[in-house]
């Protein structure tokens, strides 16, 4: 539970019991804005002329302190040389970016002005905690760039994967794993020997020949799993059955993991690049980047994981667009996630490319992140981080008959809405499996789904 990582005290709570409400000087005693309009109206009323003190600034938020402020509320941002600096805007008065100059070149901006009392600008926040009054709480504005809506939409991408192949094909097949993972080949097996049936080959999931064999068997896309090893090399799962994590071991101590099995006909662990070179050009990827999400207890998925998250999604994606010019360069690629944050980085780093939010309803409520709760929180994420998409699991399509209500046109409303916000509906999860819930999806308006055993189906999807 979250309660377990609760604040030591709460510096919000009232200072006392006759004092119910905060006083919070905006930038020190006020923004000079403000101030120079206050300076207009007494002029007009002819009131003596208040003194104007620089917003963001020592002695402002002294003046605030001696005015009866609790809190001082400042903006910060780094400097070239990684200095908090206290400034509101991104830009010097000349143009130039305040993370383009370091801290002895923003000193050069101070100007004399009789008319204002003030201190110099781009104070360091080391200062403020130096010389202000330790009864003076601080509420620290941390300056970071927001995205205009016209932004995102002038960078629309330049093609959508997503988009139905033909008129005559109008839902995505998608194999997961390739055919499909092995625990569900294996009870396909066990359906086959209980009915007397010849038993269909087993092929390793997220292996060369597993994607091959989608391709074959008509898949329109192929879903894996990447992460990076610790030499920045790419493979499948977060766990080995031995335990060892990935991220931790080189791609060469990984092909140690490769066991013979003549059950199970398998390729090693791949590097990236292999799956990318020499799979069918016709054959779509739906690279689904892992990253470890953290529990509402605390504690980590993977609490050996190490990787900046920034650095970790641009590896990856860089390395899918140096494969793809080298071998096929117009495969059809989209990126999928569980992790919201994996998300908002593909979106901000590579607005170019289509991103796609995982959702698991029955085990997002385990998580802090909000947005995987099920697919409504999703839908609503994935609308405010323009993504392409949502990927629900298909059981959320088919809730439980309650009130007399058909369980069916639950699920047509969600895709009902998510075509509505102008996003591709996909879904994943055992229940895909049945052909029969395929076609019913399709009825739907499903964009997608992604299933297993995709070379045992003969359907006419």
């Amino acid at each position: 539970m979250l309660s377990l990582r609760k604040l030591q005290s709460d510096p919000l709570a009232p200072p006392s019991d006759f004092i119910q409400m905060l006083l919070i000087g905006h930038r020190g005693v006020g923004t000079c804005q403000e101030q120079e309009l206050r300076r207009r109206r007494c002029s007009e009323l002819g009131l003596p002329l208040p003194l104007r003190f620089r917003e963001n600034t020592l002695l402002s938020m002294m003046k605030a302190h001696d005015a009866g402020a609790h809190f001082v509320q400042f903006d910060v941002q780094l400097s070239k040389d990684e200095e908090p600096i206290i400034h509101h805007n991104f830009y010097t008065d000349d143009g130039r970016f305040v993370g383009n100059l370091t801290r002895a070149e923003l000193q050069d901006f101070n100007e004399e002005d009789d008319d204002i009392l003030h201190e110099h600008l781009y104070t360091t926040m080391e200062s403020f905690f130096d010389f202000l009054p330790e009864d003076l709480g601080f509420d620290i504005e941390i300056k970071y760039p927001r995205q205009y809506k016209q932004d995102v939409v002038a960078r629309k991408l330049k093609s959508d994967p997503l988009a139905p192949p033909s008129d005559f094909i109008q839902m995505l097949l998608i194999g997961h794993r390739g055919v499909g993972t092995c625990q569900e080949q294996e009870l396909r097996r066990r359906r086959c020997s209980e009915l007397g049936l010849p038993l269909p080959l087993r092929f390793r999931e997220n292996t060369l020949l597993s994607m091959m064999k989608a391709e074959k068997a008509g898949a329109h896309f192929v879903q894996f799993e990447v992460q990076l090893s610790k030499d920045a090399n790419y493979s499948s799962q977060f766990l080995h059955r031995r335990r060892q994590i990935r991220w931790q071991l080189t791609r060469a101590e990984l092909q140690d993991f490769n066991e013979e099995d003549d059950d199970i006909l398998h390729e090693p662990v791949h590097h990236y690049g292999v799956v990318l070179r020499f799979s069918a050009r016709k054959l779509g990827f739906d690279i689904e980047i892992k990253y470890p999400r953290q529990y509402k207890t605390g504690a980590s998925v993977c609490p050996e994981f190490h990787w900046d998250l920034e650095d970790y999604v641009s590896k990856i994606v860089n390395s899918a667009k140096r494969h793809s010019i080298r071998s096929v360069k117009n495969r059809l690629i989209f990126y999928s996630s569980f992790s919201s944050d994996v998300c908002l980085a593909l979106r901000r780093l590579y607005p170019e490319c289509s991103t796609v939010f995982l959702v698991n309803h029955k085990e997002g409520h385990k998580y802090t992140d909000v947005h995987g709760l099920n697919g409504r929180s999703g839908l609503e994420f994935a609308t405010s981080a323009y993504l392409q998409g949502v990927a629900i699991h298909s059981e959320e399509l088919q809730p439980p008959k309650e009130g007399g209500r058909n369980p069916t046109e639950f699920g047509r409303e969600l895709i009902h809405d998510c075509k509505r916000r102008r996003l591709h509906c996909l879904t994943w999860g055992p229940a895909n499996n049945s052909a029969e819930f395929r076609r019913l999806q399709r009825e739907w308006g499903v964009d997608g789904v992604i299933y297993d055993n995709i070379h045992a189906e003969q359907d006419d999807l």
